[in-house]
């Protein structure tokens, strides 16, 4: 770790405490005095873009460097004033209502690429740059980042600060295994490096891993190194009808335990597959489950495979297999975000299970979850365990059922070691059912963590673990 920055250490005030009223001087004022009137706003149809579950701030910010992010960090911390990261947006909805927010940190005017090593396969970025973009400049080097399946929107800071499964982690592994250095934004307005631009580190604590999926809780990435794979000379795609959901489990673990090399295997069930069979363009065999397998790498062996899998996707009880040079937008989006083939979205869950028991999760989370006149889509990443359901409905009275009903699958699931997560719902929903559930092991020592680095519960107060009594 190094500490390249501590010119704000000085604003810091220990002696702050969580109570509103020790929050002084106005966000609006003060930051438009560190970034310059243009970048911060207090416009109350501005602050209404930048609300979350229902609380606005009361400035919105965007700092250009890693330098701005951290005066601003540095100010927030001298005032007392709760701050919520933003890179796109995608992952606001997931989490607790806040207890405290007063300004909206945006990162997406960092978005420079600032190293491209296609000797080592490796970029430094800064953290508000899109995904999608960094890919765009990396193809004429026929490199890539495989962050998504689809053209997603989302930010790179965005995806470390969330920590989602790689859609082709079977080929690529975890985004723990891409990353190789961060700068970030602490609390204090600090600025530190954590590892390095190399494949193999030094030994010691890896501080890169206790920021991944931090969700902004221990300070704002503000640039990442990545290693980035080379561009596969051919892409192909199976997809498999199936009667059930277990038919379709049952279909991936065959696949999974064969001797072929799929990079993914997603599943999709119910208003997921009606939104994409008879699309146009794509011949997608009937059943009421759907497995999606990709195959990636030199094309003769593309095409050994995809023969092979065929074959053994059919003798595994698939009804049909079609077979397809590329991946449709709107299926590859509804694999990334089963929100987008919804017809009526209310609620987002996640669940983490072993992949031996996506089957039997998905039949339980349906079969307790859905209420009448509610529909449901999944979308499964089976070699994850990683379940992604959206509720579809219009009825305004069902969270006080749906809160008990969710409480019940969490019981069910715990069992089994497997937790359920409400990604997206209404603010009626959240305060009955927290996001995360009960607070395990892991939540309070990450709670202890959150309170070594941030004393004062200033960033993201009580969206991901309770909120604590700051020290004074």
């Amino acid at each position: 770790m190094t500490r390249d920055s501590v010119t704000h250490n000085s604003m810091t005030n220990s002696s702050m405490t969580n109570d509103s009223k020790t929050r002084t001087g106005d966000p609006v004022a003060v930051l438009q005095g560190v970034l310059g009137e243009t970048r911060c706003s207090g416009d109350a149809a501005t602050r209404a873009m930048y609300a979350v579950d229902g609380c606005r701030p009361q400035a919105v910010a965007w700092p250009r460097t890693a330098e701005e992010v951290g005066a601003v960090l540095a100010a927030a911390n001298a005032h007392g004033w709760a701050v919520i990261p933003w890179g796109s947006g995608s992952a606001l909805a997931e989490g607790d209502v806040p207890t405290r927010y007063d300004v909206a940190l945006m990162t997406t005017d960092l978005g420079e690429l600032l190293d491209e090593d296609a000797d080592n396969l490796t970029v430094t970025v800064a953290a508000g740059m899109r995904a999608a973009e960094l890919n765009r400049r990396l193809r004429d080097a026929r490199l890539h980042l495989p962050l998504t399946l689809g053209e997603g929107q989302g930010t790179i800071g965005g995806a470390l600060m969330a920590d989602r499964p790689l859609p082709k982690r079977l080929l690529h592994g975890d985004l723990r295994d891409l990353l190789l250095g961060l700068r970030v934004a602490l609390p204090d307005g600090s600025l530190v490096r954590y590892g390095r631009k190399v494949i193999k580190n030094v030994a010691g604590y890896d501080m890169n891993k206790l920021f991944l999926g931090s969700r902004g809780m221990l300070g704002v990435v503000v640039e990442a190194t990545l290693r980035v794979t080379t561009l596969p000379d051919q892409e192909a795609w199976l997809v498999a009808g199936y009667a059930s959901i277990r038919g379709a489990a049952q279909g991936a673990a065959a696949l999974y335990g064969s001797a072929l090399l799929p990079a993914c295997l997603h599943i999709l069930l119910g208003d997921a597959v009606v939104a994409f069979q008879g699309m146009p363009g794509a011949d997608l065999p009937e059943g009421r489950a759907l497995l999606v397998v990709g195959f990636e790498g030199r094309g003769v062996t593309v095409r050994r495979q995809l023969a092979d899998a065929n074959r053994l996707l059919l003798a595994a009880d698939a009804s049909a297999v079609a077979e397809l040079e590329t991946l449709p937008a709107a299926l590859a989006a509804a694999l990334d975000d089963p929100r987008h083939a919804a017809p009526h979205p209310v609620a987002a869950l996640r669940l983490s299970v072993a992949p031996t028991a996506v089957a039997e999760s998905v039949a339980r989370a349906v079969g307790t979850l859905v209420l009448p006149n509610m529909s449901v889509g999944v979308a499964a990443d089976y070699s994850a365990g990683v379940v992604r359901l959206v509720l579809s409905g219009e009825d305004d009275d069902m969270w006080e059922r749906l809160g008990r009903r969710l409480a019940e699958l969490r019981r069910g699931l715990a069992d089994h070691g497997g937790l359920a997560m409400v990604s997206a719902a209404p603010t009626a929903f959240k305060a009955l059912a927290p996001a995360w559930g009960e607070l395990g092991g892991e939540g309070r020592l990450m709670q202890r963590i959150k309170q070594q680095f941030d004393p004062l519960d200033m960033l993201v107060p009580g969206r991901y673990v309770p909120a604590y009594r700051p020290q004074s």
